[in-house]
């Protein structure tokens, strides 16, 4: 998971350059001991889970989640942010940059297509309870 975080990382330095110097930024006082890799201090793995609306309170806000998902066989799981009316569909290797801070959001539900289907998203994210550690 760390290679994978680091390669989200690069992701973000090529395409996003502002917003990485930004979170690069905001982890100043985050201890090295509690980064995961440079610009996450989490992460986690959503196995076949629609998430409810919510919106991460706990992130650094002006930081970014990456989500990368894994999906075969299935159906939803899209994420659904309710201020824009918008979904946004993850397909099977995809990556989503989001401010989850920002706008309460949601995973519409998954609907296995075959057997065996299913939806698997891996997640990094900055939480501030970390700061000043």
């Amino acid at each position: 998971m760390l290679l994978l975080a680091k390669e989200s990382e690069q992701l973000i330095k090529d395409i996003l350059p502002k917003q990485y110097q930004s979170q690069l930024d905001l982890f100043e006082d985050v201890a090295k001991e509690w980064r995961f890799a440079n610009l996450f201090t989490s992460s986690i793995s959503n196995y076949n889970i629609s998430a409810p609306f919510h919106r991460d309170t706990g992130n650094i806000k002006g930081a970014v989640n990456v989500i990368i998902c894994k999906k075969q066989n299935s159906k939803g799981g899209d994420l659904h942010i309710p201020d824009y009316n918008a979904t946004i569909g993850q397909q099977d290797n995809s990556i989503l940059v989001y401010p989850a801070w920002r706008n309460v959001h949601g995973v519409t539900p998954i609907t296995p297509t075959y057997k065996g289907g299913y939806r698997n998203s891996l997640v990094f994210y900055p939480l501030k309870a970390f700061k000043g550690l």
